[in-house]
């Protein structure tokens, strides 16, 4: 989200909230508004904001559970898939030596349990539009599990892809985010679908 080449994500929120008038960063004193969960530099996500640090400090305790903030996937993946809705569960962990996150079938110590469920949305030439829902959110989870299958996401270099395109990012985005159960002064976010159009989807 920094780069010395390009204004951030982050400064562009905090400008769009100083032109709003509705950030103040004189009355803020340490805090600076910044997005609440991590992000994948090379992925394209619906991003959360908190505008001050009591509703950060709310949804930092509830942005990996299911239960309060269901997020919802899309990726396109190589190849055709055969299964239309399946559930992939295992377990993940980091190759040092790779660099990069693996999923495995084989309990190991130092691995975490992930799942996911995944459903077809569309085949089109050579390759698989996915929709993908968390139910545990580690990193690099849907990028690990993909490559597992032997499905990888187009343009995701690090974890196998053999079709790439001009574009920088990889084929895979954040499309939809849903708010469960929240209370206080975020409850009127309950039920809430904040979501793109597929029309990503080609």
């Amino acid at each position: 989200m920094h780069s010395k080449f390009h204004t951030s994500l982050d400064a562009m929120v905090q400008h769009y909230l100083i032109q709003k008038d509705e950030y103040h960063p004189q009355d803020e004193q340490s805090f600076v508004i910044s997005h609440v969960h991590l992000l994948a530099k090379l992925a394209q996500w619906l991003v959360i904001y908190a505008k001050n640090k009591i509703t950060l400090d709310l949804l930092l305790a509830k942005i990996n559970k299911k239960e309060f903030i269901e997020k919802k996937y899309l990726a396109k993946c190589e190849g055709i898939i055969q299964e239309t809705d399946f559930t992939l569960s295992g377990y993940l962990y980091k190759d040092e030596d790779k660099q990069k996150m693996v999923f495995t079938k084989t309990e190991q110590s130092h691995a975490k349990v992930v799942k996911a469920h995944f459903k077809i949305q569309a085949q089109i030439s050579n390759a698989t539009w996915l929709e993908a829902t968390l139910i545990t959110g580690r990193k690099h989870q849907i990028r690990a599990s993909l490559s597992y299958l032997y499905h990888p996401i187009i343009n995701d270099v690090k974890y196998g892809t053999k079709q790439e395109t001009k574009k920088y990012m990889i084929a895979l985005y954040s499309i939809t985010l849903i708010f469960h159960k929240l209370s206080d002064h975020l409850s009127y976010l309950n039920e809430k679908i904040i979501k793109i159009p597929k029309n990503i989807i080609k």
